[in-house]
């Protein structure tokens, strides 16, 4: 486990204003779109006194000094989106903290460092998780990922377990397992469930799956009960891991869940869905909510990828490369994950979000649905599997049994393998 310390917030503050900041404000078409509106003059007054103790020993920052200064005072930038701060003091100590529980989760979930690149990211990316009623109240927001980041319901799933099996006349294994979403994700954590064929499980340690889409999520407290914010539901393209024929097997199962108003829905994103609902149910959690608009969506990403390209150019010798291979390395996973994908982003944060979790919500005959401050509600109090009106879908048996792969393979059952 690699734990990270605890960062002091005097840190915190002089590098979001010198490193952070100064990337959104550089007076560049290529900058994204957002600025920072803080209200008070003495936080102005800080921000200026912070940013000239560091730019004392570089040229470049103090050539930028009067442009960066005048958007300290006035905010205001055709196509940026201006975020108002109202109480400074506190804005600063709630990102520390925030970012205090991303460096402590991290070590949690993971052996590898954290990288340069990602703290970096993180302060950058952090904004996409925010709707515009967020940023009405920037502090209210970072204080809720605050509450997501501490709700860590499914630390169990740390490491991966058998929960259940995909079609009994198949009785294909699923596993589940809960990580820290990368940065440029739109939630803290990311529910993963994978599927195996039984006969390769049963005779290798670490066999290949197919991966259902991730359900990306947080959960936080509203009114007396937790509630299960899921802002995206997306499965990673490209997998080496990828076991063609669970592959197979699942595409013979999963387009018998289509029926004539499907419209375009992938499947596959409906089973990982009731796979979540089951386990929030278990868990005593029955409200779950989805961002209709994120406010950074196809803007932002279309000058992100302005950026990364530059810096993937410009940045990024063979000379630094060799000499930084593993910076290198992280960076290049972001700049993959991102660049040219500005529509794709788009479209999977709005459109099929909202299209998935109707469909979701129509297969539940006890289900109730709301649409009210920009997210869409439902209530799954009297959800079970059996009332689910898809046969299909009834057919996926989660018994939330935690099993380990040993335990799993001692309880295996033969069946016939699909072909």
């Amino acid at each position: 486990m690699n734990v990270m310390p605890i960062p002091v917030i005097d840190n915190t503050i002089c590098f979001f204003i010198n490193n952070i900041l100064y990337k959104l404000y550089n007076d560049k078409d290529d900058s994204i779109n957002l600025l920072f509106d803080f209200k008070e003059k003495e936080a102005k007054e800080f921000i200026k006194e912070i940013y000239d103790k560091y730019a004392a020993d570089s040229q470049t920052y103090n050539d930028f000094r009067s442009t960066f200064f005048d958007l300290i005072d006035n905010p205001h930038k055709d196509g940026f989106i201006t975020i108002p701060v109202y109480n400074y003091s506190e804005f600063f100590e709630n990102l520390n903290e925030v970012y205090s529980l991303e460096l402590d989760k991290y070590g949690e979930y993971n052996e590898l460092p954290y990288g340069y690149a990602r703290i970096t990211n993180f302060f950058l990316d952090l904004w996409l998780r925010g709707s515009n009623l967020d940023y009405l109240d920037v502090n209210r927001f970072l204080e809720l990922q605050i509450e997501m980041y501490r709700n860590d319901l499914f630390k169990d799933y740390r490491d991966k377990k058998f929960i259940g099996s995909f079609s009994e006349e198949l009785n294909i294994p699923i596993t589940c397992e809960n990580k820290v979403s990368n940065t440029w994700d739109e939630a803290p954590y990311e529910m993963i469930f994978k599927l195996y064929d039984r006969y390769k499980l049963d005779r290798s340690v670490n066999p290949n799956y197919y991966e259902l889409p991730k359900i990306r999520y947080g959960i936080f407290e509203r009114n007396g009960e937790y509630v299960a914010r899921i802002s995206s539901i997306q499965r990673d393209l490209d997998d080496i891991n990828e076991d063609n024929y669970v592959k197979k097997a699942c595409n013979k199962l999963k387009y018998k869940i289509v029926d004539n108003d499907f419209d375009g829905i992938e499947p596959n994103k409906v089973i990982s869905l009731f796979m979540f609902f089951n386990m929030l149910k278990s868990k005593g959690i029955t409200k779950v909510v989805f961002p209709t608009m994120l406010i950074f969506d196809y803007p932002y990403h279309v000058k992100r990828s302005i950026m990364l390209d530059r810096e993937l150019k410009d940045n990024w010798t063979e000379h630094r490369i060799e000499c930084d291979p593993y910076r290198y390395q992280d960076f290049k996973e972001y700049y993959d994950r991102s660049y040219g994908k500005e529509e794709i982003i788009s479209k999977i944060k709005t459109e099929d979000l909202i299209k998935t979790a109707l469909k979701a919500s129509s297969y539940i005959d006890s289900s109730s649905i709301r649409d009210i401050d920009n997210e869409i509600s439902i209530d799954l109090s009297n959800f079970e599997y059996n009332d689910i009106n898809n046969p299909f879908l009834r057919d996926i048996n989660i018994s939330m049994e935690n099993t380990t792969h040993d335990e799993f393979k001692s309880k295996s059952k033969k069946s016939k393998r699909f072909s």
